[in-house]
């Protein structure tokens, strides 16, 4: 089955990547696509995608062309609807990258600074952003392994 996966932007703009659905339950859902474009996945050729209902960010698995795992990244998100074919959030420009070593990695501090800036930014942003921040700081690992587990019930 095919989702969408929608990522709106607090400017107004949006993306739709198709996935393929390779697990979904009440409250977390499993995708996969096919890197064509996505400028932060160069390396990878497959990324797998877990995402949760109640969480503020979703979890990248970044596959390359030969099976290996490239590492990972967090999307920070915030206002997650899952539909019978969509899943949509809000993409606030910050992400946490992860290499296959364990090292975690910010990015997109620009992205939010140019956001708060020009005041697409709202406490709701700036709550999920705190949130996610704290969460993955101290807990990446932890949530990594609870997504290849999640992974392997498919």
């Amino acid at each position: 089955m095919k989702i969408r996966l929608i990522k709106r932007f607090p400017n107004g703009s949006r993306e739709v990547t198709y996935c393929d659905l390779l697990y979904r339950d009440q409250d977390s859902v499993v995708l996969r696509y096919f890197h064509t474009e996505d400028p932060y996945a160069a390396a990878a050729e497959t990324v797998e995608i877990s995402a949760w209902r109640d969480r503020n960010y979703i979890l990248y698995r970044l596959i390359d062309i030969n099976g290996r795992l490239r590492g990972y990244r967090f999307e920070v998100c915030c206002d997650i609807r899952f539909t019978e074919d969509s899943i949509e959030r809000v993409d606030l420009g910050l992400f946490f990258s992860v290499d296959v070593l364990g090292q975690a990695q910010l990015f997109g501090e620009d992205v939010l600074a140019d956001y708060e800036m020009k005041g697409f930014l709202n406490s709701t942003h700036h709550e999920a952003i705190r949130e996610v921040r704290e969460t993955l700081n101290n807990n990446y690992r932890a949530i990594i392994q609870e997504a290849e587990e999640l992974k392997n019930r498919q």
